[in-house]
């Protein structure tokens, strides 16, 4: 009985060295805030479904001195990507496509036309990137509000011509997710904003999520920043038009229901289970985590980040072996490179870990000392 008196005792003192979970992720938040300048960011972790902690910090607006609020949104980047890959595999369910098609059965006269649906949404179809084309930026810094077709950004992609065969090698390109969104229109009939509300926001109550049409933010919101990394000098972006991106970024929403998404895509709630095997096939991508169709993986979590220049950068993430789940949404953009919510999720994630072994151990360890109480002093009377 010693031995389990000690046990019981033991781990009960490691649950309370990690009561302080909370602090240590807000620490981790605050601290990493302060070397980089970040303007705001609202942060959430949860596990078995219940907050551990969830935050704001910092400013939605600098010049007016508005504090960030929780429920404000955010322009989420290429998160939308999960959006958008999520729809065409449940289009494939509903027998109105295949992810073998090849591009060119939907989208006539590409340089890549022999891609497939498969390789557009796991990132080797071999389409330039067109949204780093030196001269497209200039043309969306000249005229920010300029609505883009998708039709118009795969055009610039295609005139740069094929970056490699499709299949032979992994690149990350914006080209791939917009001409899944070419295809999920001219299938359905319907706008992609039509298509994410009926298939996502409705049924998973998103009501702060949209694919706006306009460059407007739904209030309240966060002002984007685009930061100095040298200087920590915090400059307002423009507000570009979200047709920039289209299907591989252009969403708005906010913490909550972020996380409802992600936990979703995370269980694999939207799709059947072979579909669900189809997003997870991953490929090696090397550098630090695996992408399968439209989602990454890193160790067991499966999620995407996402970077919306100038102003905005996230990341959703879901755990489904212990439960648990970070999402972290930033108005602040660097032009170095630096990722602040990947940044803080690669922080957080080993100080979650332990946490279902160490109240699995409780557990039992509580049972049996209930056991001995009830036989120790529950027969005296």
């Amino acid at each position: 009985m010693k031995a389990l008196l000690s046990l019981f005792f033991c781990l009960l003192l490691c649950v309370e060295s990690r009561a302080d979970l909370a602090a240590d992720i807000q620490a981790i938040v605050d601290a990493e805030m302060a070397s980089k300048s970040v303007a705001g960011a609202v942060v959430g972790v949860w596990s078995g479904g219940q907050p551990v902690t969830v935050f704001a910090r910092g400013f939605s607006d600098i010049g007016g001195n508005v504090p960030m609020e929780l429920t404000d949104h955010f322009r989420i980047a290429s998160i939308t990507k999960t959006f958008t890959t999520t729809r065409i595999l449940q289009l494939e369910e509903a027998g109105l496509l295949s992810l073998s098609d090849p591009i060119g059965n939907y989208v006539p006269g590409l340089v890549n036309s022999t891609a497939t649906l498969r390789q557009l949404g796991n990132m080797t179809a071999g389409f330039f990137d067109y949204s780093k084309d030196p001269a497209f930026v200039a043309e969306v810094e000249a005229d920010p509000l300029r609505v883009w077709s998708p039709s118009e950004l795969v055009a610039r992609a295609n005139a740069l011509g094929p970056k490699f065969s499709p299949g032979s090698a992994w690149d990350y390109s914006n080209t791939h997710t917009v001409l899944l969104q070419m295809v999920i229109e001219r299938v359905t009939g319907n706008s992609l904003a039509e298509e994410y509300q009926s298939a996502f926001a409705t049924p998973l109550s998103l009501s702060q999520t949209s694919y706006p049409a306009t460059a407007d933010l739904p209030d309240p919101h966060a002002i984007g920043y685009n930061v100095d990394a040298a200087t920590g000098q915090q400059t307002p972006a423009p507000n570009y038009n979200p047709s920039i991106f289209g299907g591989a970024g252009g969403i708005v929403s906010t913490l909550e229901d972020v996380r409802v998404w992600i936990e979703a895509v995370g269980r694999g709630d939207l799709v059947s289970a072979q579909s669900r095997s189809e997003q997870l096939d991953m490929i090696a991508t090397g550098q630090g985590f695996d992408y399968g169709f439209g989602v990454l993986k890193f160790g067991d979590w499966i999620g995407h980040n996402g970077s919306f220049p100038p102003g905005y950068t996230s990341m959703a993430l879901h755990d489904p072996v212990n439960d648990q789940t970070i999402v972290v949404l930033a108005n602040s953009w660097f032009p170095d490179g630096y990722h602040f919510p990947d940044e803080v999720a690669v922080e957080i994630i080993p100080l979650l870990v332990p946490e279902p072994s160490t109240y699995a151990l409780l557990a039992i360890a509580a049972a049996g000392f209930a056991v001995f109480l009830f036989r120790r002093y529950g027969r005296a009377k």
